[in-house]
This record gives structure tokens, sequence and C-alpha cells, in this order.
């Protein structure tokens, strides 16, 4: 009889540690009784690959195996029939913002693309759109002012570092060189969501549309005329190639192309 309720104790032990087993998928089905063999696994970690381990009657670790992600690990207890499958961590989806409602305003120097595009701003602001605009360089600038609280937090090695005011925020990061695609615009995609439409001032390389400033007494060609990737061109002068052409003093002509280049419905 003693020997009986000790084996009892012994199978619920084994059922009890067999349950608390939280990381793995266990299917378990019952078998009839046959020896009185020790259980051999009695659980499995499931990250990358799942450790099953051996255990002896003091609970101690003594053996460990592996089981391939996707695999399955079968044995017959004596008790219970265990099988183990290995699952595979869950992995994070990388998800990449940009600025959709994008459109540059490119040209060469002095030809009036700063000014073009405030007054596209206002235009468009006043008829009730939300505008950001984004300035584009080629050229180094130290942004931030030395010797200012901030610009010491950069030096220090704060990256990014930011500025918090009860009027204007700003945050400073490094940037590689190199990258000269359309990705350094995603840093600036929460902070542009809302918009209807995002102005940028310059950036010729990139693959948002673009519509070139013209002055004819500046350079003698546009950009356009070796560059047909660009929408428009806005001029008071006769243009030597078949790009289109809005007149630059016929303003809300501009700012209608420009809500259809990003797909915003026209004002009425």
């Amino acid at each position: 009889y003693g020997g009986d309720v000790r084996f009892r104790r012994r199978l619920l032990r084994r059922h009890h540690q067999l349950r608390r087993s939280q990381t793995t998928d266990a299917a378990v089905s019952r078998k009839p009784i046959g020896s009185r063999r020790r259980p051999e696994f009695l659980g499995a970690r499931s990250h990358d690959v799942a450790a099953v381990q051996r255990t002896g009657r003091t609970g101690r670790s003594q053996r460990r195996r592996s089981v391939p992600v996707g695999g399955n690990l079968e044995t017959n207890t004596g008790f219970l029939k265990v099988t183990v499958t290995a699952r595979q961590r869950p992995t994070r989806r990388a998800t990449t913002m940009t600025i959709a409602r994008r459109v540059h305003i490119v040209g060469r120097k002095n030809h009036g693309k700063t000014t073009l595009l405030c007054e596209l701003t206002r235009w468009l602001t006043d008829h009730g759109y939300r505008v950001g605009t984004i300035k584009h360089t080629h050229h180094q600038h130290e942004l931030d002012l030395p010797g200012k609280d901030s610009h010491r937090h950069r030096a220090a090695g704060g990256s990014p570092a930011g500025i918090l005011s009860r009027t204007t925020s700003a945050l400073f990061w490094d940037v590689d060189p190199s990258e000269q695609t359309d990705d350094r615009y995603a840093p600036f995609a929460p902070m542009f969501e809302a918009c209807d439409v995002v102005l940028v001032e310059g950036d010729q390389s990139s693959d948002a549309p673009r519509i070139e400033v013209w002055r004819k007494e500046i350079a003698p060609e546009p950009l356009s005329a070796t560059d047909p990737t660009i929408r428009y061109i806005v001029t008071e002068d006769p243009v030597p190639c078949p790009t289109s052409v809005l007149r630059r003093s016929d303003r809300p002509s501009v700012a209608r192309a420009v809500l259809e280049l990003v797909g915003v419905d026209q004002p009425k």
C-alpha cells in the first residue's frame, strides 16, 4: 500500500511540473502505465530553439537537448507521452514612415525658390489647408548656437539632442553624409503626418514630384531641359523644352498644381 501511495505522489508531482511549463506548446496524451521509469522531459523553453531539460528525482538539471525551430521532440516517460514543438520567437515588423504628400520646389540659386514657396504656403493656408515646409541644403550648417546649453549637449555626445521651450521646440541629430535617399525624410514623418501638403525647398535628387522655378536672365537653360522628370516649370519666360509651364504671376494656378500632384481636393 505504501509503495502505491508513493507512486501516485510521484506521478502527480511530475504532472504538475509539466503543467507549469509556460513557454512551449506541449501536446500531452495519456498512455497506459507501464514500467515505473522516471520522466525524461519535464518542460521546454521556446525561443530560437526549444531546450528540453531532463531532471532526476531531486529535480536538479542533468541533461539538456535542443529542438530546431519548427521541429518536434517526442518522448515516452513511462507515465505520459509528451510531444514538444519548438516555436519561433515573433519578429517585430519594421515600419518606415514617409512624407507622402510632398512637393519639391527646385531651381538654381537666386531663381526665387524661397519666395515662391512662401507665397504658396500663404495661399494654401488662407484656403484652409495645413501646410508643412522643409528647407533642404547641400551646405553644412551649424543649426544650433555654439556655447548654448543644447549645443553643449550635442558636443558631449547627445544624439539626438532636443530643446523644449514654451513656444518653440527643436530636435538635432547627426546625419550620415553618404545617405542620399528619400529615407532622410522619414524622421520628419510623425511631425508632418497631419499636413495636407508638405513643401520642400530644394533637393533636386528626390523622387517626389518637383516644380522648377526658372528665370532666363540668370540661367539661359532650365534644369528641365536635361531632367524630364520635373513636372512643371514656373516662369514668365519662353521655355525651350516640352515641360508644362505655369505662369509665375498666376499663384492660384501654381497652388492648384501642387494640390493635384499630392492628390488633395481642390478648393471650391
